[in-house]
C-alpha cells in the first residue's frame, strides 16, 4: 500500500507509523474507537524511536522473516523540490528482550511476534526527522509544504515444522507501544488476514532457516 501526503511531515509520518506500519497495511482496516483517542498523544517530533514496538499475534504456522516489513519513504523538500529516499526495516523476534512486555490483553494462544527498529534505523529516523525540521525552518510560510511518500512491504512465510498455512484462513491482531503513557494500544483485533493484506501470496513461501 502506497500513502502520498501533501502535507507536514510529521503529520504524515505519524499517520503511517500509527496506523499503516503494522501487519498488514490496508485501508479495511478498523481501529478501535478507544483506541484512536490513544493515539492522539503521538507526537513524531519527540517519540523515541528506541520505544516502538509492534506486537503481533498470528495464526499458528504463520511467521515472519527477521526483516518483517520494510517502510519505503520518500520526503521531496516542498520549496526546492529535493528529494531524500530511506528504506527502514523492522526485524521481528519472537523472544522478548530485557524491559519488554506482551500485551496484557494478548490472548495466549496464537504465534506471538515483536517488532522492533535496530539502532541504524533510529539514528536514520532521527536524522530525517531533524532535517525535515531545519527545512522547515529554513523556507519559512509562504513555500509550498514538504510532502511525504511511503510505502509499507510486510512479508509472511510459514514454518516448516506445522501445515502449510492458508492466507486468509487465520485471524491476526495488532498492538502499538512507543512510551509508557499509554503504553500498548491495539490497532486490529482478530482481522482475517486476506482482509489485512488482499495481495497476500498463495500459497505463502516456506520461512528460511535461521
Amino acid at each position: 500500500m502506497n500513502v502520498n501526503k501533501s502535507m507536514s511531515p510529521r503529520l504524515a509520518v505519524a499517520l503511517v507509523l500509527l496506523l499503516s506500519v503494522v501487519l498488514m497495511l490496508s485501508g479495511c482496516s478498523q481501529i478501535p474507537l478507544t483506541s484512536l483517542w490513544k493515539l492522539r498523544k503521538f507526537d513524531f517530533e519527540r517519540f523515541d524511536p528506541a520505544q516502538l514496538r509492534v506486537a503481533v499475534l498470528l495464526p499458528p504456522g504463520l511467521q515472519f522473516p527477521p526483516e518483517a516489513l520494510f517502510i519505503e519513504v520518500q520526503l521531496t523538500r516542498g520549496a526546492t523540490g529535493e528529494v531524500v529516499r530511506e528504506r527502514w526495516p523492522m526485524r521481528s523476534g519472537a523472544r522478548l528482550q530485557p524491559g519488554e512486555q506482551w500485551p496484557a490483553d494478548m490472548p495466549p494462544a496464537g504465534q506471538r511476534v515483536m517488532l522492533r527498529l535496530d539502532e541504524q534505523v533510529q539514528a536514520r529516523i532521527a536524522a530525517l526527522r531533524q532535517r525535515a525540521a531545519l527545512w522547515k525552518v529554513a523556507d519559512g510560510a509562504g513555500h509550498k509544504e514538504n510532502q511525504m511518500e511511503l510505502s509499507v512491504k510486510p512479508a509472511l512465510c510459514t514454518s516448516a515444522a506445522t501445515p502449510q498455512a492458508q492466507p486468509g484462513q487465520g485471524a491476526a491482531s495488532v498492538w502499538l507501544r512507543w512510551s509508557d503513557d499509554p503504553g500498548y494500544v491495539v490497532l486490529i483485533e482478530g482481522q482475517r488476514l486476506h482482509r489485512l493484506w488482499p495481495e497476500l501470496p498463495d500459497p505463502l513461501p516456506d520461512c528460511l532457516p535461521a
